[in-house]
Order: C-alpha cells, then structure tokens, then sequence
C-alpha cells in the first residue's frame, strides 16, 4: 500500500507506511467527481443535470476526490495529482 503525504508548501510525499498526518483532505459535500471508461475526468454540482470535464486520468484509478476547497485529488497509474479547483 502506497501512503501520500501533502506538506502544508504543497509537495506530495510517495512512501509504503503511514507518515505523520500534515493536512487533512476533506470532501467538500458539494461536488461529486468521477472517472469515465476513456480515463476523464468530470464534476458535478449537488443538485445540477450536468456534468463538467476537468481532466484525465493516467492509467487506472484508484482513487478520487473533492477537497474542501474544490480541488480534485486522484490517485492513478502515475501516482498522486492534485487539479485546480474548476473555475465555474
């Protein structure tokens, strides 16, 4: 099992056990994001029919997130990448 670490300067850490917790990623409760059969990525908001792509995977997902401040956390073939918080 692979643990990733973000530093409040914003680097991510890579390592195989549990490491001191720097900064909690919350689900913002606002937001669902998922990963299609072609690797994008989209994003809806609670309570609307659309959804919005904001990027694409590399390789398998294992895991996906909304932070509380909207950004997108996926975990993928390529490792940890964190997007920008979409700008609508």
């Amino acid at each position: 099992m692979r643990i990733a670490t973000i530093h409040p300067n914003g680097s991510i850490a890579l390592g195989r056990r549990p490491a001191p917790r720097r900064r909690r990623i919350i689900p913002d409760g606002n937001h669902l994001a998922g990963i299609d059969s072609s690797e994008r990525i989209w994003i809806s908001s609670a309570g609307a029919t659309i959804w919005e792509q904001v990027g694409i995977a590399h390789g398998a997902a294992h895991a996906i997130t909304v932070t509380d401040s909207g950004a997108l956390l996926i975990v993928d073939d390529s490792g940890v990448t964190l997007l920008p918080a979409p700008s609508s």
